[in-house]
Order: C-alpha cells, then structure tokens, then sequence
C-alpha cells in the first residue's frame, strides 16, 4: 500500500455554530486509488475562546493501569493537551455513491485498478473455463 497523504482540509461550520474540520486523505492498492473521508472532525483545540499556548514540561503519566509510562517532550503545546475527536456526518461522495447513513469515515474507491490479464490468467482466477463473447 502506498502511503497515505492528506489531499484536502475543509473548515466546515454547522447548524449550531461550532466549527470542524473535512480532511481527507489519499491511498493506493491493489484495488486502486482511494479516498478516505473524515467529514466531520473537532478541532484539536477549543474553537470558542482563544487557545492558551504552553510550553511547561507535563509529567509522566501512566497509561491506565498497564505500568506503561507516557512522558512528553517539552515543547509548545495548547493547554490542554489536544485529543481530535470524530464526529458522524455523511459526505457528497459517499451519497454519490450510495452511502446515506452518516458514518465516522469512508473508504472510498476512486479509481479502480485495471488489471492486464490472458485468458488463462482469469480462468485460473475463477477456477472454470470462460468463452469470450462480443458485447452485442
């Protein structure tokens, strides 16, 4: 799988007021090219007050009861710590597709993969013989 890469960020405002983000991003498989759609994502700092900038250094922390310890570097941070939350929402290519039901994210298939193969090659696939027809 190629890796993925970020091909489009939205600023979207809803009904209410509150502000998110539309990102997404851009892979390709063997299937082909996708697209996958994160259509309605919060900001990862408050959108109704100005955020705080700091840069003290936070202490370790431990990851629940597991003995994993966590530390951060010390470096600019927004107070506090920023945690992207998704929200459910559809997306215009997903509908074109068919997808109405709102969803965290959509994999979508863009531009399917063209596969050159003999005959033999998609007989052995489907595991019968196959007779080539004309379309008409």
């Amino acid at each position: 799988m190629q890796s993925p890469h970020l091909i489009d960020a939205r600023v979207i405002r809803d009904e209410f007021d509150n502000w998110f983000m539309r990102l997404v991003y851009s892979y390709e498989d063997e299937k082909g090219v996708h697209n996958v759609i994160f259509p309605k994502v919060d900001f990862p700092f408050p959108t109704f007050s100005i955020p705080v900038p700091n840069n003290e250094a936070l202490p370790e922390n431990h990851y629940f009861s597991t003995g994993v310890k966590i530390s951060y570097n010390p470096c600019m941070f927004i107070s506090p710590l920023p945690i992207t939350k998704l929200q459910k929402a559809t997306d215009r290519l997903a509908k074109s597709r068919g997808i109405d039901t709102p969803n965290y994210a959509f994999d979508i298939v863009t531009e399917p993969a063209i596969h050159e193969m003999t005959l033999d090659e998609i007989e052995e696939k489907l595991g019968y013989k196959v007779k080539i027809v004309n379309k008409e």
